[in-house]
């Protein structure tokens, strides 16, 4: 009994081992966002007199933040928070050990950064503008984004930036259009977004949105495997010599 006793005695001893030596996190995180927004006026009826226009006359932001310890969506946040403000700028800054997370953003800038050692996180920053449009007027937005995500062993990110216009006529109908950039590792882009108005002024929104998503899962350290693997290697060594030198039973 004892022969068995000990090699068992030995493998409980690594696996208590192995489970009281910490993890080792992997970091996971991304960003969105732009660096400088400009556009462009087309007159589409020079012969009308009218010249072409846009009017911005109001403004808002918005930044959604929230960190859960289960993978994103499948529990509750650990910690959460919501900002709005208007004519203004959104700023939310949140630390704890191993955690980091800010959003940042204005009317004409944002950006979303999120850089977690467990869990996951989500963050949704928007800022929306609204504008008059001449008749006859076409407007391109010309918006440079940039998305990044780095990523070790074991742990996800996603990151996307996207811009918005909607047009509403007279009767409340919506149109609208959508570009945008996701990551995949490090991206940056012009992305251009062309409205077109009709024969009477017509009332619109620009929206900028950023979203980041990330999720990281501790990861054994590479020297608790190896000490695991040598372990294991030892006590089937010993087992083997153990049974070839065992004596033979008499008959």
């Amino acid at each position: 009994m004892s022969r068995l006793f000990r090699p068992m005695l030995a493998i409980a001893s690594i696996v208590a081992a192995l489970g009281s030596t910490p993890a080792t996190a992997a970091h996971s995180q991304a960003s969105a966002l732009f660096d400088y927004q400009s556009f462009d006026l087309v007159d589409l009826n020079p012969g009308d007199g009218l010249d072409p226009f846009i009017s911005f006359y109001d403004s808002s932001a918005m930044a959604q933040t929230a960190f859960f310890d289960a993978p994103y969506g499948t529990g509750a946040p650990r910690h959460s928070s919501y900002n709005t403000a208007t004519n203004g700028s959104v700023h939310f800054h949140f630390n704890e050990v191993g955690t980091y997370l800010s959003a940042d953003l204005t009317p004409t800038s944002g950006q979303a950064i999120s850089d977690i050692a467990h869990g996951s996180s989500r963050i949704v920053t928007d800022a929306i503008n609204t504008f008059i449009l001449a008749p006859y007027t076409q407007v391109t937005f010309n918006t440079y984004a940039v998305v990044n995500e780095l990523n070790e062993p074991g742990s996800q990110s996603l990151a996307t930036f996207e811009i918005i216009g909607r047009l509403y006529d007279a009767d409340g109908i919506t149109f609208e259009y959508v570009v945008s950039l996701s990551s995949d590792t490090d991206r940056s882009a012009q992305l251009p977004l062309t409205l077109v108005g009709g024969a009477a002024d017509v009332y619109g929104t620009l929206e900028f949105r950023s979203t980041v998503w990330t999720q990281a899962a501790p990861v054994p350290e590479p020297e608790t495997i190896s000490m695991l693997l040598a372990g294991a290697g030892l006590i089937a060594l010993r087992l083997f010599r153990s049974q070839s030198t065992r004596p033979i039973a008499p008959l």
